[in-house]
């Protein structure tokens, strides 16, 4: 797998943003927890760009209904765990990065598994574990980007990125701005959001409620909003860590 070299594999990066950036990257610890429709894509933009450590956290298994917008969605890697499967596709593209997994789901209690960092990605869907990320994140001096709600959206051109204090129109990212109040967090969040309106067609309100108590209903979802979302998301947080200003 070593064949090619780390420059050889990232000639092009080299081209755009030097040698000095593409060091700074290689040498950077990223935690990603999520690895859903937004958080795939921020994987798979990490890898190609030469981060040098990452963490994997998700908690989930590969399943049918992921197929329509998920990086590790295939129908040969059904019932895998998300983490096993990028892990394998990150060494297949960078294997000079040294990647570990956690097959966990983020609480506040457990948030101590996310460890050291040079920046945190928060790409769930938990509300609390959202929180709990931040809240690491903060309280030790370090970044971190999140991502709110891309389910219901039809429009990437619609995402923005801002400060959490500076998002609108976004019933997620309200609501999380509700709970990081609490911890006395009202900035130094950077989020990808939408503002485009959810959209509700008349099957989607006809759904009947889950059986299982305490089971969400699932949410349409496009196959190019999270991708665009992911994308947005980790050329902010690459940005950032090569230490590139426009």
């Amino acid at each position: 797998m070593l064949n090619h070299s780390y420059e050889e594999i990232f000639q092009r990066n080299l081209l755009l943003w030097g040698d000095a950036a593409q060091d700074r990257l290689r040498r950077s610890r990223v935690v990603l927890a999520g690895l859903g429709g937004v958080g795939s894509y921020v994987a798979e933009a990490l890898a190609r760009s030469g981060i040098g450590n990452m963490a994997l956290i998700d908690h989930d298994i590969v399943e049918v209904s992921n197929l329509n917008r998920q990086i590790p969605a295939l129908l040969t890697n059904l019932d895998l765990p998300k983490v096993d499967v990028a892990r394998e596709r990150i060494a297949a593209i960078n294997p000079h990065c040294c990647v570990i997994t956690l097959k966990e789901f983020i609480t506040m209690d457990n948030a101590a598994l996310l460890g050291e960092a040079d920046y945190y990605i928060d790409a769930i869907d938990h509300m609390p574990g959202k929180v709990a990320i931040i809240t690491h994140a903060l309280a030790r001096g370090k970044p971190v980007a999140s991502a709110m709600g891309a389910g219901l959206r039809l429009a990437p051109e619609a995402l923005r990125l801002a400060d959490i204090s500076q998002s609108k129109n976004c019933p997620l990212a309200r609501e999380l701005r509700r709970r990081l109040r609490a911890h006395g967090i009202e900035k130094g969040v950077t989020v990808v959001y939408s503002e485009e309106p959810p959209y509700k067609n008349a099957q989607m309100t006809a759904m009947p409620e889950p059986m299982q108590a305490g089971a969400k209903k699932p949410l349409g979802s496009s196959p190019v909003v999270p991708a665009v979302a992911g994308l947005l998301l980790a050329g902010a947080v690459l940005r950032d860590l090569a230490g590139i200003e426009r």
